[in-house]
């Protein structure tokens, strides 16, 4: 996968303005190292001379519900007793 190699002071400034112009890949996780921060791109971007380069990422798999999210910490039981709206 295309990845934003962007050092970490710069970090915060373009993960913004990725999602601001939908480039930044969604489901997988943002890689770090000792000095830079992986983008995981969606599309092919130029910013501020910062390097495209290929990267591996983790896939990040958000539950889609609050009971889902709970399963394995909670008993059945307690599961059960949710609210659903």
């Amino acid at each position: 996968m295309l990845a934003l190699k962007v050092p970490k002071r710069n970090a915060q400034e373009t993960l913004a303005r990725l999602l601001q112009s939908g480039a930044l890949a969604r489901g997988v996780k943002i890689r770090r190292d000792e000095r830079f921060v992986y983008f995981p791109l969606s599309k092919r971007v130029s910013m501020r001379g910062y390097p495209v380069v290929a990267a591996r990422f983790e896939e990040h798999n958000a539950p889609r519900s609050l009971r889902e999210a709970l399963q394995g910490k909670l008993s059945e039981a307690e599961l059960e007793e949710l609210v659903a709206s």
